[in-house]
């Protein structure tokens, strides 16, 4: 279904605790062949312990960030219709571990490229120490690449990576955004965000929460720090500058890379919430949360078209 315009009004890496990932809460999705225009995008992990998201759209399927073990992300792939030879890309925002701990696994189980900046890419080279070769895709900061219908393109973002990257994802008429690892809220990422019909954004801790905590303070102020993560109030108002300058319209917001000790969904939804609705733009935006240690949030555009087409 094609998206038309008014359709719809690091010095740190995460240590990796025993998660379980390999079955889905939910059903698991349709198989791989969609219709042509369709978009399904899948949360299967976001946060410290690993992040993932699976976007499918028409006959493509790519992988953004692969932070889980790569034989936990090939049975999580299976079980939601995607089979080796079947993953057209493995796209990694940055090198940090729990954004590629199974990245070159996963490339050579599912035969697809590993896909980044060559920094980025040399990064996750030395992190891994790989024995087996696996294939890679330079895509340089910027720049876009088209995987069949779906065209891929990165945005610089600040973070204490070597090169970090948000993605926006095209495919027919609809638009994606997918940022996460986000040290302040820049401007340069408003304009994306106000382009993109599903936005995937940091929401990563409650500043109170995080200050009073137990976390060491050298822990603290890298968090806080430029390259760092974004507080619910740094991602409100990155969101209310993006949305308030472009015509309002229907948009699918998922919250992500929530901290497990310094923030809850429930704050992160509420302080959000009340900003959008006090900038007069909250009952055009459909929350969700991005859960971190189970596959969770679920967009599937053709849905949308006909629960829209209801009302």
């Amino acid at each position: 279904m094609t998206r038309r315009d008014g359709d719809y009004s690091s010095p740190y890496s995460p240590a990796h605790g025993p998660v379980s990932h390999v079955a889905p809460t939910e059903a698991t999705l349709p198989p791989l062949a969609l219709k042509s225009g369709e978009i399904v995008v899948k949360a299967l992990a976001s946060g410290s312990s690993g992040n993932a998201v699976l976007v499918r759209a028409g006959a493509v399927a790519v992988l953004i960030d692969a932070g889980l073990p790569g034989r936990t992300l090939a049975a999580l792939l299976r079980q939601h219709g995607v089979a080796p030879g079947e993953l057209a890309a493995i796209l990694v925002s940055h090198e940090h571990s729990d954004h590629i701990a199974g990245a070159t696994v996963l490339s050579r189980l599912y035969h697809a490229p590993v896909v980044a900046n060559k920094a980025t890419l040399d990064a996750v080279a030395r992190f891994s120490r790989a024995r087996a070769a696996h294939p890679t895709l330079v895509l340089p900061t910027g720049g876009t690449h088209h995987f069949g219908a779906l065209s891929v393109t990165t945005t610089p973002t600040p973070h204490d990576a070597v090169e970090s990257v948000a993605f926006s994802l095209t495919y027919e008429g609809w638009r994606m955004f997918l940022a996460t690892d986000l040290g302040y809220d820049a401007p340069d990422l408003e304009k994306p965000i106000s382009e993109a019909d599903l936005i995937v954004l940091e929401a990563n801790h409650d500043l109170e929460t995080l200050r009073q905590g137990p976390y060491p303070w050298p822990l603290k102020n890298r968090i806080l720090g430029k390259g760092g993560h974004l507080s619910n109030d740094q991602t409100a108002a990155l969101l209310e500058r993006a949305l308030t300058r472009v015509p309002a319209r229907r948009r699918w917001l998922w919250l992500a890379h929530l901290s497990g000790d310094n923030n809850t969904p429930r704050k992160a939804r509420e302080q959000i919430s009340l900003r959008l609705d006090l900038a007069g733009i909250g009952r055009e935006v459909e929350i969700d949360i991005a859960r971190r240690d189970v596959p969770s949030a679920v967009w599937h555009n053709s849905r949308l078209a006909y629960q829209h087409a209801l009302f």
